[in-house]
C-alpha cells in the first residue's frame, strides 16, 4: 500500500507541474481517479498427477489513478496511459490444503486509441501490459506455502468517456502465474475488471 501511495503522489506531482507549463487552450496531460471492481479466480494444477485446487471467483474493490498523455497535436485519437492501482483477491472458499490472501500493486502502461475525438462522448480501446507486485500476500496450496511473484502480462480494455469527465471501461487480463513453481505446473490468476474514472486534472 505504501508503494501505491508513493506512485500516486509522484504522478500527481508530475501532473500539476505539467498543467502549469502546458498551454491552457490545449492540455496534453490528464489525470483521473479510477475506482473499480475486479472479478478474479485462481486454480492450481499439480505436476505429478492431475490434481487441481480451485478457488472461487471473487469480486474485490480496486483503487487506482491514471495519467494520460495525448500524443498528437493535430488529433486527439492516440494517447499513452500509465495506471498504478491497488488490487486484492481473497476468495470466500478455502479448499482442503488451500488458502489465498493476495494483495498487489499493479503498474499498467499502454497505448489508447479514441474512435471519435474532440466530441462530448467518445469510445476507446487500450492495449497494455501490466506488472503485479505482490505485497502482504499469503498463498497455500496442497499444504505448501508458496511465494507470490511479480507477473508481467498483457491486457486489453474497451471504454467510454462522457463529456471528457466521467468514464467507464471493461478490462480483460491475460491469465498469468502468481507464484513460484515448485510442485505446481501452473497457477494462473484470471481477472476481468470494471473500472470507473473521474477526471481531476
Amino acid at each position: 500500500m505504501r508503494t501505491f501511495v508513493v506512485a500516486t503522489t509522484l504522478i500527481f506531482a508530475i501532473a500539476v507541474c505539467h498543467a502549469q507549463t502546458s498551454p491552457p487552450s490545449r492540455p496534453r496531460f490528464h489525470l483521473y481517479i479510477c475506482p473499480g471492481l475486479d472479478l478474479s479466480s485462481l486454480n492450481f494444477t499439480y505436476k505429478a498427477y492431475p490434481e487441481t485446487i480451485s478457488f472461487d471467483k471473487q469480486i474485490e474493490l480496486r483503487l487506482g489513478v491514471e495519467a494520460e498523455w495525448i500524443l498528437s497535436r493535430r488529433s486527439d485519437k492516440w494517447s499513452l496511459v500509465v495506471q498504478p492501482a491497488y488490487i486484492s483477491y481473497t476468495p470466500s472458499n478455502h479448499p482442503e490444503g488451500g488458502f489465498v490472501h493476495y494483495r498487489a500493486l499493479q503498474l499498467l502502461a499502454g497505448l489508447r486509441y479514441y474512435f471519435v475525438a474532440n466530441q462530448p462522448s467518445v469510445w476507446y480501446l487500450t492495449g497494455s501490459a501490466f506488472d503485479d507486485l505482490p505485497s502482504d500476500t499469503r498463498i497455500i496450496a496442497g499444504n505448501w506455502e508458496l511465494n507470490g511473484r511479480p507477473r508481467i502480462d498483457p491486457a486489453i480494455s474497451a471504454g467510454y468517456r462522457f463529456k471528457d469527465r466521467f468514464g467507464a471501461e471493461l478490462k480483460y487480463e491475460v491469465p498469468g502465474q502468481v507464484v513460484d513453481f515448485v510442485r505446481w505446473e501452473s497457477a494462473p490468476m484470471k481477472t476481468a475488471s470494471l473500472i470507473l474514472s473521474y477526471k481531476i486534472l
